[in-house]
């Protein structure tokens, strides 16, 4: 089997190579024409701000517009041109293989979505922190977060340029009652679509890191739980806290979670070791679950020892130990990489089948230089 070791080296080499094809990803003649492209939408963005704004902005830059794939992704005729105005800077996506009028821009992206912010602090009172979900008119990778608006807002067609640029939002508030319908009446006025995303939080903590933003509504120690706009429900997140860790099987279908319980397990550790070059120390306490039906996520917030825990180190790698004993006998063993710095918890998932124990670790790997 191949070492913890070998394999980061193969990892690293793999994303060397991808690097070095990003600047071969197209093919001669596409670069050609990516640059006449280019060139075309400079021009057609500034006849575009013209005649939609009334003004003549300077082009700072330009880039061809690719949608995310292998290999810096595929060129499309379309180009972001990255323009600027009475010190501000702003972005026109516009269509570069021909003469065209039409295109959308962020010109008025910051004045549109703070005077929607405005409708939902009217409505509801006490909001912490908002999280726009935009219409993907961009496909390049560094712009997809900017909110694209082909309409001209005048203060007077809110609903309107809403309806061009987003999909629906996530609020989240440190104090609502999900289950007070009432107040989540003026979406419909903003976004009918069916397929709106409107998302209503009631937080843990107020102090959000901006990172999570667009998904922490999931996330333990952020969310008690969520009313989920489109499906009329409201799902609640019951963590549960036991020995250093913080636990809870994801909702259902009920917008309930499962019921899970845990009791002090043990296991020895070395069994875990994938090499002989490996050493292996427990981090958390050990912990058994049962549940009398298959839970398909149990969601794991390990409290760490410390600060520095949190920090990435090379040398070494945090995995869940699991064991599993199925009920005509049957043992397995496995070890799951992958955990995440969530809210300052070490995060990880795993799933209990049905009619199955399963004990479990957080584990430290270190392996010999």
């Amino acid at each position: 089997m191949m070492s913890r070791k070998i394999l980061k080296n193969v990892l690293i080499a793999a994303v060397i190579l991808a690097a070095l094809m990003l600047a071969a990803c197209d093919t001669p003649s596409r670069k050609q024409q990516n640059a006449a492209n280019e060139e075309r939408a400079k021009a057609n963005a500034v006849k575009y701000i013209e005649n939609k704004y009334g003004f003549t902005p300077k082009v700072l830059k330009s880039e061809t517009d690719r949608i995310p794939g292998g290999y810096g992704g595929t060129a499309t005729d379309y180009v972001n041109v990255t323009c600027e105005y009475g010190g501000k800077e702003f972005i026109v996506n516009i269509y570069g293989a021909s003469d065209v009028a039409d295109g959308c821009d962020t010109y008025q992206e910051d004045e549109i979505l703070a005077d929607m912010k405005k409708v939902v602090e009217d409505n509801i009172p006490g909001l912490e922190s908002i999280f726009w979900f935009k219409k993907q008119k961009v496909n390049d990778i560094t712009n997809y977060r900017s909110a694209f608006f082909s309409v001209k807002y005048d203060k007077n067609n809110l609903k309107e340029a809403v309806a061009d640029g987003l999909t629906g939002f996530q609020a989240a508030f440190a104090d609502i009652d999900l289950e007070n319908t009432a107040q989540y009446g003026f979406v419909k006025d903003y976004f009918p679509d069916e397929e709106r995303e409107v998302y209503f939080v009631h937080l843990r903590r107020t102090d959000v890191p901006g990172k999570y933003d667009d998904y922490y509504r999931d996330y333990a120690p952020f969310s008690y739980g969520y009313y989920n706009y489109s499906l009329q429900k409201a799902v609640y997140l019951d963590y549960k806290e036991f020995d250093g860790l913080l636990y809870c099987a994801l909702p259902d279908g009920t917008g309930r979670s499962p019921e899970v319980t845990l009791t002090a397990g043990s296991f020895d550790v070395s069994q875990f070791a994938h090499t002989k070059t490996e050493t292996i120390t427990a981090y958390s306490a050990v912990y058994t679950v049962t549940a009398g039906e298959y839970v398909d996520v149990l969601d794991l917030y390990f409290l760490p020892k410390s600060e520095e825990d949190l920090q990435y180190d090379k040398n070494r790698y945090y995995a869940i130990a699991r064991r599993l004993e199925y009920a005509d006998g049957t043992v397995k063993t496995d070890r799951m990489f992958g955990t995440a710095v969530i809210g300052g918890y070490l995060r990880k998932t795993i799933s209990v089948p049905k009619d199955c124990k399963v004990t479990f670790g957080l584990i430290e790997v270190h392996e010999a230089d």
